[in-house]
């Protein structure tokens, strides 16, 4: 038992307990940063205003236009590997420019 207190009281223990101490804080800091950011954001120029609006006719336009293509693919009942490839980039695209 005094070899183990006499170890933690050693400076190297203490030196390893600080430096995780402050890395715990900067990672507690990151993660408040990051997770903790509000979400609303004033729209203060007209250029914000036609990012908005191009964003949100992008995102109509390929949905639209996968609906179809899908609806098209339903009417013919031939489904292949490449509708499913054009789902997944249609969720991708939607979610980058949301």
């Amino acid at each position: 038992m005094k070899l183990r207190s006499l170890y933690l009281g050693s400076p190297l223990c203490l030196e390893g307990a600080i430096s995780s101490l402050l890395l715990s804080r900067r990672i507690t800091h990151i993660c408040k940063a990051v997770f903790s950011f509000n979400m609303m954001h004033p729209i203060e120029t007209g250029l914000q205003v036609w990012i908005i609006a191009l964003s949100a006719s992008s995102i109509a336009m390929s949905t639209i236009a996968v609906i179809l293509r899908l609806v098209a693919k339903y009417v013919r009942k031939r489904f292949d590997g490449s509708d499913y490839c054009i789902i997944a980039a249609l969720v991708l695209h939607t979610s980058f420019l949301s």
